[in-house]
This record gives C-alpha cells, structure tokens and sequence, in this order.
C-alpha cells in the first residue's frame, strides 16, 4: 500500500496496485482515499516512504516497512528509515507539547491567541512564526489549534509551557532522540525543529492510545537513561527460515539472541490527561476547517490523528490510532530533497489511512473508543475565552477538564454596552433613555489589536455623549476646552479648540504649566473678550517643550466669579528611531525561502502608535502591538526595497534607511 500510494504521486497510473512479495494483489492498496483528479499524472518527486504498525497495548510490532524498495541502491533502500532514519517530525510532535500543557493545568478550551508573534531569541533577533495558509484565527482554544495544527498557537503554548518541561515530557513517552541541551532548541521545537525515528514516535502515540499505559520488553539496565523510557517495543516473537520453520522462540531462556519473555507495562500518563489528548486528536468537527470533510484521518470508527508537513515539504508524517492500532507514516526522499506540495494529509494520511482501516478489519477489532476516566468533568464554557458563560456569551460549548481545572471565572471576552443610536457614543446619565441600545461586542486582549483591526471585528465606540449632544441649540456654559482630550500626545503648533461664554461673560485666557499640578503658569494669550461655541480658543507653541504639561482655560465673569477648565497632555517633538536589523543590505534569498522576517529596532521616547512595513514602496503591514517583527511572503523574484515607518502617539513619523535584498529562482 505505501509503494502503491508513492506510485501515484510519481504520476503513474492511481488504478494500478503495486503486487506484494508473492505476487498477490495488495488488499490494503484498495482503502488509498481516491486522488483529486487535478493531481493524477503528476510527478511530485517522491522516492522513499516508512511505516510502523502496532499493537498499543503490548508494545507489539505488528508490520514494518522501512523503505520503498530494499533492493533499490539510488534510495538507498538498505537503510531502515523507520528506526534509524532521524527526521524533522513536523505538526505530529505538537501532542506532546499540548501534553505538557495539560499537566500543568491548561484544558482544551485554555484560549491561545492566533495572532502576528515575534518572540526574541537569545541572539537578539526574533522568531516570527508563520501558520500553514499564512492566515491568523485570532483567539481559539487549544483544542481547534491543535486539531487544525496552527503553528502560532503551538509556539505560544511551547513559550508557555517551558522547552524543559516538553523535552522531559517527550524523552518519558519514548523519544529517545531530542538529547541535546535544552539551549539548543528554540521554540520552533514544537513545530518539528528536533529529529525523531518514526519508531520513536509512534510508540510515544501508543502511550495514548493505551490510556497513558507504555507496553514492551524491558531496557537492559546498562541502557537506561535517566528521564527517558526503560521500555522498548516488541519487535522479534521468533525467528524462521525461509521455510517457515521456527528457529528459536525468543525468550525461553532469556539467552536466546532474541531476550524476551513477557509483555512489562509502566504507567507514563495519568488516564486524565491521556484522555484529553485522545479526546481532542479524536475530535473530526474541530479538524474539519483545516482538513475538509470528508480527509484522510476519518476511519467511520473513533481515531485519532495527526499529520506533519516540514518546511519545503521535506517530510511528510500522519500518526494515528484506535485503542487497540497504531500506525505511523513517514514519506520524504532519502536525500532529503523536497517534494513537491505533498504534505502531511497528502502524502502519509492516504497511506496510514489504507493500513488502518485494512487493520482494524483484518484483526475483526471492534470500533471502540476511550472511556472516559472518574477524573474527568464535562461543562459548559464560553468560546473563545474557555471561561463560564455569561448572558452575553454568544457561542457556548462543552468540553472536558481534569477534575480541579474547570474555570471558575466568568467570561469578560462578549461584553455589553450601552449605545446611544443616533450618535453611535458611549451612553451616559445625559442620553435619553429611548436612544439607548445595548450591544454585545468581543472585546481582546491587547495582543490582538492588529489582528482586530485587520479582521474588522467590531468594537465599541470610545466617545461618550455629553451634555452638548442633547441640543445643540442650548450654549454650554462656563469653560470647556474640548481638545485636546486628556492626556493625548502632542506636538508642534497645537490649536486650542473649546467652548467659553454664559451669563456675565467678560473674558477668558489660556496659560499652561509643567506638570500635573503646576506652581508656574505662562500664558498663551491675552485676554479675549469674545465669547467661543465649539470654536477655536488659541493656539500653543509647543516646539521647544516636551513631557507632561498642563492646559489651564480661566473665564472671568462681571461679578469676578470665574470658570476653569483644565486638562492633561504630553508633549512630544523628537522623532522616534528607527533600523532595520534583519535583513540586511545585500543578502539574497530564494523563492525557496517563501517568506523573509523583517525586524526592525524601533524607539521613542513616550509611545509609539504605529509602524509600518514598506516592500517596493508598497505598504505591506501594519503593526501596532510590539514586537514589531513580522514576516513579508517572497512574491516575486529579483531586487527588492525594503524600509519601516514608524509613528508615535503625537503624530512625529520617521523613516528608516533602505534596505536592498535579492531572490533568486
């Protein structure tokens, strides 16, 4: 079935079933999902596929294939990729880190932001990374980030969780790779930055699909390493000749060349947070956005799965399992050349989803799936927050938690306002109750600012109404000085705008001082006889001043009683600073690449507002929310300018130098 699948996607013809060893038919081939028409006849240069299947609840190894063609010296078909082939695993080592997660009391309904990231590496530069479609989701819950494998969200919860405590995680399932420093990783480990043999792997998901149970044959002691497994699997029962005719029984003595006597088990995981993996990698409606109904990882039956693609489609993986089957899948090509467009749900699902069901069938196993542990609770929650619902919840879901992690807060995400209608401002105790309307908005976390505006969530007004709204035909009186607004930025020639008059009028002056409280005022204007509605005040120098400053506005009447008005800002008149650290001038990149970070190294002096990526003079992002870093896609070969903008809160924009890269073909 795996040489039939490869064939297929070397453009032969997908009705043809490649015959096994004894020239039989392979019954297996005949569950291969069939191909898109769009992809038959085309070669995707592939050569070279692995698979493991076994018996999760004896450590078993039931099948192995370790190479397309054994005999095949240009794969170099001798070698066993299966067990001694170290690749990138892509998305299918994602579990474990959302494992980790579990342990330390995350749910699968814990929200995660899918947003534009950057996370500083040690170096001091910045890791920016990037989902499978170049798309963002905003908030989700662990359990759609996982099922629909984002890679924003991973890295998140791998930041979360620790590099450490994952690697621990991974070396207990059965990892037995992944044995460098911790320092030596980075967060892209939960994306597959690591190496792992796909034997490895797969016995880590029968660690699942065993209810947190390890099966196997016992690690000579001499072989045991601290932290890491001390089980093995099963791989010889006997040995034959080529006549069927049994050798030796492997284990009768234990001195046979094949030491083996019964099955050990060690409890890795608790049943609880075994369950909530099977639960979530089980889950076929959360996969679907990513995966299409109907995919390769539904078998009618419960089963859960998880494919890995690595980058330039180098790798392609699918492990999976029933509660009592594990088959991992690897495809790739010996000499680690790229495919072309085979990922993970292309290339291995296809297969894996041919042995398991020929599998489940074969063995007659019955389609059942996990029960659930006493230590598992089901509630209600709130998407995406995960918190208890409220009235203003707008999507309400169930989902299951260890005993003791269930939230207890209520959920702050869908928030209520109060709405004037007709001039769509924040009401207040001087809107008349028939105008008023309440709403329901989403309200984020700061984080995902860019991502809100750029998805056009809607948001609540920020302007509230005031007494002057009511009737414009009635003149406010006293002082008001209505921008600027309270402690707002700033800078140059800032024209006073309010309103000043009422009964017994006689004029009105503007001073300002340094501070919130000042003991010095220096005054703006002379003073104005002339009554103001809505209108200009006068104007204020602000060119050689900067830091927090007060606007005073005094209206003196006829019977020496006087009005004030005072507000808050900040003076800002230096431009901010900025650079581009990656990349650099001159460096050339390949259409390869498919996408190039741009960091820039931004400063200023109180906030900044905005900074802006400029390709070709093309503006190509916006960010808002640091760090600033983010990805631009390689669209076109050859010479490319690349420089940043930056604004702060006062208006001030600078610009950085230009910087000149190349991509080749």
């Amino acid at each position: 079935v795996a040489r039939t699948h490869v064939d297929r996607l070397s453009g032969l013809d997908p009705e043809t079933i490649v015959l096994t060893d004894v020239g039989n038919e392979c019954q297996a081939a005949s569950y291969l999902p069939v191909m898109a028409s769009k992809y038959v006849g085309l070669d995707r240069n592939v050569n070279n596929v692995a698979v493991v299947v076994q018996d999760p609840t004896t450590g078993e190894v039931l099948s192995m294939v370790g190479s397309y063609d054994y005999w095949n010296s240009n794969i170099d078909g001798r070698f066993n990729v299966a067990v001694d082939g170290l690749r990138q695993p892509g998305s299918t080592i994602k579990p474990i880190t959302y494992l980790t997660a579990f342990a330390q009391g995350y749910s699968p309904s814990s929200m995660v932001l899918d947003v534009r990231t950057a996370l500083p590496l040690d170096n001091g530069m910045t890791y920016v990374p990037e989902n499978y479609d170049r798309d963002f989701r905003g908030p989700v819950s662990f359990r759609a980030a996982l099922s629909q494998s984002l890679n924003v969200p991973a890295v998140k919860v791998m930041d979360m969780v620790g590099i450490d405590n994952m690697l621990r995680t991974a070396h207990k399932l059965g990892i037995n790779s992944l044995d460098e420093d911790s320092d030596s990783y980075g967060p892209s480990l939960t994306l597959g930055g690591g190496e792992v043999s796909l034997i490895d792997l797969t016995y880590s998901y029968s660690v699942f699909a065993n209810n947190g149970v390890m099966s196997g044959m016992p690690i000579k002691e001499e072989s045991l390493r601290s932290g890491f497994r001390t089980l093995d699997p099963i791989v010889l029962l006997t040995i034959k000749d080529n006549e069927n005719n049994v050798l030796e029984i492997c284990g009768t003595d234990l001195k046979s060349s094949c030491e083996f006597s019964n099955v050990d088990t060690k409890i890795v995981l608790s049943p609880e947070l075994a369950y909530l993996v099977n639960h979530v990698l089980s889950d076929e409606r959360s996969r679907i956005p990513a995966f299409g109904y109907p995919n390769p990882l539904e078998l009618g039956r419960p089963a859960a799965a998880k494919t890995g693609t690595t980058n330039n489609f180098v790798d392609s993986w699918t492990i999976g399992y029933t509660p009592q089957l594990v088959v991992g899948v690897w495809m790739g090509n010996s000499d680690s050349s790229r495919m072309i467009d085979v990922s993970g749900s292309k290339g291995a699902a296809p297969i894996w989803h041919a042995v398991m069901s020929y599998g489940v069938r074969s063995m007659n196993l019955p389609p059942i799936g996990w029960d659930r542990p006493v230590g598992i609770n089901e509630i209600k929650v709130c998407y995406p927050s995960g918190l208890l619902p409220t009235d203003n919840c707008q999507e309400v879901v169930r989902d299951v938690f260890i005993t003791g992690t269930e939230p207890i807060a209520l959920d702050n995400m869908w928030q209520s306002f109060k709405i004037n209608k007709e001039t769509e401002r924040l009401a207040t105790i001087y809107t008349a109750p028939e105008l008023i309307e309440e709403r329901i908005y989403q309200i984020m976390p700061s984080d995902a600012a860019d991502w809100v505006m750029a998805a056009e969530i809607p948001q609540p007004p920020t302007e509230y109404d005031s007494v002057d709204g009511l009737d414009q035909g009635i003149f406010s009186e006293g002082a008001e000085i209505n921008y600027p607004l309270p402690f707002d930025y700033v800078n140059g020639n800032v024209v006073l705008q309010g309103s000043v008059g009422g009964d017994g009028f006689k004029f009105y002056k503007l001073q300002y001082g340094q501070g919130l409280n000042p003991d010095q005022w220096f005054q703006l204007t002379s003073d104005n006889y002339q009554s103001v509605e809505d209108g200009d005040l006068g104007s204020w120098d602000t060119t050689n001043l900067t830091g927090l400053y007060t606007v005073q506005l005094l209206v003196v009447r006829d019977d020496q009683r006087f009005d004030i008005s005072t507000v808050q800002v900040t003076v800002d008149n230096e431009l901010p600073e900025v650079s581009i650290v990656s990349p650099w001038s001159g460096r050339v990149f390949s259409m390869d690449d498919e996408s190039i970070v741009i960091q820039p190294d931004v400063k200023d002096d109180f906030s900044v507002d905005f900074v802006e990526i400029w390709v070709d003079d093309i503006k190509v992002e916006t960010r808002t929310v640091a760090p600033f870093a983010t990805r631009w896609n390689i669209d076109t070969f050859g010479s490319h300018t690349i420089h940043v903008r930056v604004g702060d809160a006062a208006g001030n924009v600078a610009r950085s130098e230009d910087v000149d890269i190349f991509v080749q073909q």
